[in-house]
């Protein structure tokens, strides 16, 4: 008879190799941090634009900067009385700018300048204030006319404080002559 061994080979368990706790820090940082690069970049244009544009979807830096409304109109009317209509269209709120163009401003002032003559001077006559609102009208003189007229401007307060003209002119409807003088008076 053949002795047969009852022992039997027995293999020691081993577990099934661990993953490594390191290797799964190093695979959270390399998708982490992109992430969080890539949000802060985002934050940070949206926060810089937010306080760049701060209320005005045209941005009217001229407008904007002051917080007077008085001011306002007089840099207005300084601006077309310096001939630099392009300076004074920046004081109009956007709804006037999306309704008149700064070129068609800028042919109507040029025409009002070569009809009537230059600005000479203004001055406020009446001012009346209304929460956001204020009424303001000017007496202003023109080299070719021999009286001054009266000049309305309507403006409005817009988001932080700032104040924009919405109407200006003859019967608050946005034209820079004088009321009731039908032809040029150039000399």
């Amino acid at each position: 008879m053949s002795q047969r061994s009852s022992f039997r080979t027995t293999m020691p368990y081993v577990p099934p190799p661990r993953t490594s706790f390191v290797r799964w820090w190093i695979i959270a940082l390399f998708v982490t941090l992109p992430c969080l690069c890539i949000l802060s970049i985002c934050f940070s244009s949206l926060l810089i634009n937010g306080l760049r544009d701060s209320g005005n979807a045209l941005s009217q830096p001229l407008a904007t900067s002051v917080t007077q409304s008085t001011t306002v109109a007089d840099d207005f009317l300084q601006a077309l009385k310096a001939q630099q209509s392009r300076q004074a269209y920046g004081y109009l709120d956007v709804t006037t700018q999306v309704m008149l163009s700064s070129s068609g401003f800028d042919r109507e002032a040029r025409a009002a300048d070569t009809c009537y003559g230059a600005i000479t001077s203004y001055q406020i006559i009446t001012e009346e204030a209304m929460a956001d609102v204020e009424y303001i009208t000017y007496l202003i003189s023109r080299k070719n006319l021999s009286s001054p007229y009266r000049f309305p401007i309507v403006l409005v307060q817009e988001t932080q404080a700032n104040w924009a003209i919405t109407s200006y002119g003859k019967d608050s409807n946005d034209t820079i002559s004088p009321p009731g003088v039908s032809t040029c008076r150039t000399q």
